[in-house]
């Protein structure tokens, strides 16, 4: 089978892919550019609405859905310039420096600690202007200051730590008033309480503090001293847990903290002591695992953690089992865990290169290294960028950061770090700016911040001693240096400055050089350049209770009138330029309706007027009706309409009719009561002279009206006539005058009736028949004839010819009666002798043929007769005579099997006389004895005859379903050669689509499942379902992975993959063990424990549990079974002496040739099993090749170490 490698070849041809594959894995040749693209101030653009037209359709009284327009502004004039960098106030006057930080805003006001060189550091605050910039408290009396450290607002609270010179540092609040601001807890009352790690959760500040019992421990504060305690003493003792990286993700906070048992290990709290654990043991036992950086992007939480001796990327959704690596880098460092968007960046090395940009998407794959710096350096160590200072700027997706160009030649020359900005690819990283100059080392704390359209950041430029303020929009020709006060000097950066933006207004701490100010509290309004926003309004008004809001372009509310469509324009206002939109509002109310007449009288089979409801409230959006209409009347679920023509009598009965919309329902009852029409008769001659003894013919009434019930005449019919059913015949024995009589048809609507008159006439002197013309059917009982002699005595009777066999003349009773089977016409003379004289009457005697026995005579030949029908299928094989005689090839229409094939032409089995002629057709080949059936209207005979001289050619595929009579015959096959759908589920069972004689039959398959119509499909052929519909017939159960390729449909889906592709499904390996996450959460094993692998005796990377050959030896196990060998042993393999692939065992010489040997059964389940195996290993194998190829790391076990950060220090 050519599968069977030993592992030590496996192992080095995988080194060998790995080693071959880290080229490809990162920016080896990265060539870093500046971008200069920059809007052409030439293009043009107008203001527009998004979106430019909208429709809606409002129920009235029921809440809408909002509408959000949004504004474009032109490509002039609506982005609102920055203004320069401007002092606010001057805190120390006379030079000196306040230095302002510990930036914080509240409301719209900034919050900061300041030093005016009289009372120390305290508490400020400024709504941007000099008068209002203003000290809030001196909380340590003096001159030395309080110390304001780490402010942190939480709702409208400030948090911060402060040292007032009693309690030593201890947690603070204020709401920016002097009385508001106060001592919250001392928490240590034996020194300072050593606060750190503010973060909001909820209303509540969490924190990490030391009351000098417990050591560093997570506290929780609600800004009263009662509800300011110790949520849980993680390491208990005095020992302190080091909490650190706190964020909150999920209503919980996060962070690393230290326990007795075990090292730094990523915890989570929800601020009460039972919701405080930790989530995973990364690194198990007392080691730690040295999480860094721990930051939430998107749905997941990030961190960087090392389970063993190196450091890795991990994510987690906040549980144990959500928490996994996803890289195998073998980092040494890592910092600047940076969100941007659903994504992070970070500094990484270690792995082959010096420390470099790493981005992630929270999968294996979409981690990827960006190599500033590629390339070695000196004592062949890799150079690296180092990138740090990462800032997100929403705006344009980008994380701007300080990184190195060039490599360094020694500590003290190398080159400044330059600024930058990255989407995440190798490609979309470029340079800003890069004036700053040899040896900056940029170590400052916050030295960027995103505002707005803009990125504010610091650089020391060549020949300067100080940094500078720089404005970016994202290229090199929108970055500009600012605060400029003279020409050729700036204010300067202090070194340590916060920066925050609070509506739009930029605040630093800037100065020194020759601005005659120290470092002082400035601003720069309109930091943002955000476009000048537009002001909402809508003309006319919009529908009572609806509203658009003027600031947010918002339309919502409550309709409370029912109108039509009306259109409005929604207008966006600026104070330069304006643009607008259309808005179409429908309110329609609760749906009502009636219909007219609301009581439906009908006549059966009568078209009955359509009825059409008659709207009155708000439009029907969809129809209903309880219980369903009559037979013959349809209702109509697009516009509630009732038409049609009953079919069926019934009373009154009541039909509820809903009507539905979005605003509700409305419901509507009517009556239908069907009745019979009236009768209505009419006798075509209703005036009928009769001569006694002479039999009549049949008066029979039309009637146009409704079915009779009964039927009734008056006065009584003349002796010898009968009434049946409105029909008057028989022979008058009697003679009378004109009479009328009135004939009556009644049902349960009404009466009809007709008067017809009859007149009987004397007979004529001599002999008097009843009928001279005898028609009659062969083997058929004639009516009896009836003869008598008017005008005498007769002494004789006699007969002259002679009457057809059957039939016998009775002198008696004078009478001819009887039946015939002998085909022919005669005329025979009957005598009556008188004592005056004799008299004598020709009677015509016809027999006519009646191949079918049905009474009814083949053909009249040109005779006429009142009183029978001529037969229009003679040989009753279910085949008009016209359609037998016009047919191709034509039929005999008086031979039900024209062919004698025992098969009749038509769809009915003929008996004639008790006797079987021949079984139900159709017979496709009427006149070909040696063929009947042709189930797919192919002209092709399904079976042709032995012993019959034909051209017919048997069809190898009798119903069309593109799968062989043979295949479909043998004792494994599941279908039937007779049905293209044999489990009707409209699938086919081959992969043909088939009609039959113009009707669709079913769909192209093939149906996998062919006997068993709750399913069809089997992607990987492991006789497993893809999806079963419904309930099995044949107890199938469903596939739980599609395509076989060990990767579960829910994982695949979860994953982004196909289901139904096998070289399509997730490579992440978390463990590094050659097995992809998936494929051991199919094979059940643990994809985070390296130690724990499928079993896979035979090597082939296919796990044993889905594998079809365990021992590879190319015979699969259920064979390997059925033939007595053992399926776990390559070298125990069935016998096969004629090496046919069929084992000994079931390859028997002394089968049946006429039965289907079973071990073709076996054989046919081996084939698919194997084929099915090899498909999906193949694809298995080289999915692994393309993940050794093209993973974002090399996942061999070398560690590459290197030395300690260097030692830098401020300019």
């Amino acid at each position: 089978m050519g599968r069977n490698f030993s592992g030590g070849v496996i192992a080095v041809a995988i080194a060998l892919l790995m080693l071959a594959a880290i080229p490809n894995n990162y920016v080896t040749n990265m060539e870093i550019s500046a971008d200069n693209s920059q809007k052409e101030s030439s293009i043009i653009s107008n203001p527009t609405v998004s979106p430019s037209s909208t429709t809606i359709r409002l129920a009235n009284n029921s809440l809408m859905s909002n509408v959000t327009f949004s504004y474009s502004a032109s490509s002039s004039g609506q982005i609102i310039p920055p203004d320069n960098i401007s002092l606010v106030h001057d805190i120390r006057s006379g030079g000196g420096s306040s230095l302002p930080d510990a930036f914080v805003s509240l409301g719209n006001e900034l919050l900061f600690a300041a030093n005016d060189g009289i009372v120390g550091e305290e508490l400020w605050k400024s709504d941007g202007t000099s008068n209002g910039t203003v000290m809030i408290k001196d909380i340590r009396p003096g001159s030395e200051g309080s110390g304001i450290v780490d402010p942190l607002a939480v709702g409208s609270t400030i948090f911060f730590y402060a040292n007032d010179g009693t309690h030593g540092s201890e947690l603070w609040k204020t709401d920016g008033t002097s009385n508001g601001t106060v001592l919250v807890k001392d928490i240590n009352p034996n020194g300072s309480s050593s606060l750190s790690n503010f973060i909001a959760l909820g209303n509540k500040l969490i924190f990490r503090a030391d009351d000098g019992t417990h050591g560093n421990e997570l506290w929780i504060s609600d800004g009263t001293p009662s509800g300011t305690y110790m949520v849980k003493d993680i390491r208990s003792g005095a020992g302190s847990s080091n909490i650190e990286y706190m964020v909150v993700y999920k209503d919980k906070v996060y962070f690393r903290g230290l326990s007795n048992d075990y090292g730094n290990e990523l915890w989570t709290s929800d601020g009460t002591s039972n919701g405080t654990y930790m989530v995973m043991d990364i690194r198990p036992g007392s080691a730690s695992s040295s999480i860094e950086g721990i930051v939430s992007a998107g749905n997941n939480l990030y961190f960087v953690a090392k389970e063993s001796s190196n450091k890795e990327l991990y994510v987690s959704n906040g549980t144990l089992n959500g928490t996994h690596k996803i890289t195998n880098l073998g980092m040494t460092s890592a910092s600047d865990l940076t969100a941007a968007g659903d994504n992070i960046f970070f500094q990484a090395g270690g792995f082959n290169i010096g420390r470099e940009l790493i981005f992630s998407n929270g999968t294996a794959n979409g981690t990827i290294v960006i190599d500033i710096l590629p390339g070695l350096g000196t004592n062949n160590l890799a150079l690296e960028g180092r990138p740090k200072y990462m800032t997100y700027h929403q705006h344009d997706g980008h994380v701007y950061f300080y990184a190195r160009t060039q490599p360094c030649a020694s500590n003290a020359t190398c080159p400044g770090y330059q600024f930058f900005k990255s989407d995440g690819t190798v490609n979309g990283t470029t340079l800003v700016s890069d004036v700053a100059k040899n040896s900056w080392k940029c170590n400052q704390n916050n030295p960027s911040i995103s505002a707005g359209r803009y990125v504010y950041f610091v650089m020391l430029k060549p020949g300067e001693g100080d940094r500078h303020w720089y404005r970016t929009d994202g290229t090199v020709n929108g970055t500009s240096v600012l605060g400029e006060f003279a020409p050729g000097q700036f204010l300067r950066h202090p070194g340590n400055s916060d920066l925050t933006v609070i509506d739009g207004t930029l605040f630093v701490s800037s100065g020194g050089d020759n601005s005659n100010y120290g470092y002082e509290l400035y601003s720069i309004k309109n930091s943002t350049g955000i476009i000048a926003e537009p002001t909402w309004s809508a003309y006319p008004d919009l529908p009572n209770g609806i509203t658009i809001n003027p600031v947010t372009g918002e339309v919502s509310g409550t309709p409370t009138v029912v109108q039509n469509t009306t259109q409005y324009t929604i207008w966006a206002n600026t104070s330069l330029e304006s643009a607008s939109a259309t808005m179409y509002i429908e309110v329609v109310g609760a749906p009502e309706f009636s219909y007219e007449p609301a009581n439906l009288n009908l006549v059966r089979l009568h078209s009955m007027p359509s009825s059409i409801p008659i709207s009155l409230g708000g439009v029907v959006e969809s129809w209903e009706i309880v219980p369903e209409l009559p037979s013959g009347l349809d209702f109509d679920l697009v516009n509630g309409e009732i038409s049609g023509i009953p079919t069926v009598n019934q009373p009154t009965s009541t039909y509820t009719i809903w009507g539905n919309n979005s605003a509700g329902a409305y419901s509507f009852d009517i009556t239908i009561n069907i009745s019979e029409e009236p009768p209505n008769i009419v006798y075509q001659d209703p005036s009928v002279e009769l001569t006694q003894y002479i039999r009549m013919v049949d008066l029979v009434p039309n009637s146009n009206g409704g079915l009779i019930d009964s039927w009734s005449i008056d006065p009584q019919l003349p002796l010898g006539l009968f009434f049946d059913n409105g029909t008057i015949s028989g022979i008058p024995a009697i003679n009378q005058s004109e009479q009328s009589y009135t004939v009556w048809a009644n049902n349960s609507e009404g009466s009809d009736s007709d008067i017809i008159t009859i007149q009987i006439a004397a007979p004529p002197l001599g002999i008097v028949v009843s009928q001279t013309e005898l028609v009659l059917v062969e083997e058929i009982e004639m009516d009896i004839v009836s003869l008598t002699y008017i005008g005498g005595n007769v002494t004789s009777w006699e007969l002259d010819g002679e009457l057809p066999p059957g039939i016998v003349f009775d002198n008696t009773n004078l009478t001819i009666t009887g039946t015939s089977s002998e085909i022919g016409s005669s005329n025979v003379t009957i005598w009556a002798n008188t004592t005056l004289m004799s008299d004598y009457e020709i009677i015509q005697i016809s027999v006519l043929k009646d191949t079918d026995g049905d009474g009814m005579p083949d053909d009249f030949g040109g005779l006429v007769s009142s009183f029978l029908s001529e037969d229009s299928d003679d040989d009753n094989d279910g085949l008009s005579d016209v359609s037998e005689q016009t047919s191709t090839p034509p039929t005999d229409h008086l031979l039900a099997d024209t062919d004698g094939d025992g098969v009749c032409d038509g769809e009915v089995s003929v008996t004639y006389d008790e006797e079987d002629i021949c079984s139900a057709g159709f017979d496709y080949f009427p006149t070909d004895p040696s063929a009947d059936s042709d189930t797919d209207g192919d002209g092709l005979p399904d079976e042709i005859r032995l012993g019959f001289n034909t051209t017919l050619v048997e069809d190898n595929d009798d119903d069309g379903d593109g799968i062989s009579d043979e295949n479909e015959s043998s004792e494994a096959s599941l279908s039937s050669p007779k049905m293209p759908d044999t489990d009707g589920d409209g699938i086919c069972d081959g992969s043909i689509e088939v009609t039959i004689r113009g009707s669709y039959i079913c769909d192209a398959g093939p149906d996998d499942f062919p006997n068993d119509s709750s399913a069809y499909l089997d992607t990987d052929s492991d006789g497993l379902p893809d999806e079963i519909v419904g309930e099995s017939s044949t107890g199938l159960v469903e596939d739980l992975d599609d395509d076989g390729d060990q990767s579960s449909d829910i994982s695949e889906i979860e994953n982004g993959t196909d289901p139904k592709d096998p070289l399509s499904f997730p490579t992440d390996d978390n463990d590094s063990d050659g097995w992809t996450n998936s494929q051991e959460n199919f094979c059940g094993t643990d994809e985070d424990d390296a130690s724990s692998v499928p079993v896979d005796r035979d090597g082939d990377k296919w796990c044993d549990v889905d594998d079809p050959d365990d021992d590879n030896d190319g015979w699969s196990d259920l064979m390997e079974k059925e033939c007595g060998s053992n399926y776990l042993d390559a070298d125990d393999v069935p016998g096969d002496d004629d090496g046919d692939g069929i084992c000994n065992l079931l390859d028997s010489d002394n089968e049946d040739s006429s039965s289907f040997p079973i071990w073709v059964i076996f054989l046919i389940i081996t084939i698919g099993l194997i084929v099915a195996g090899y498909l999906r290993m193949g694809n298995i194998s080289k999915q692994m090749d393309e993940v050794i190829a093209n993973t974002q790391y090399d996942a061999t076990d070398q560690i590459w170490e290197e030395s300690e950060d260097e030692e830098e220090s401020d300019d």
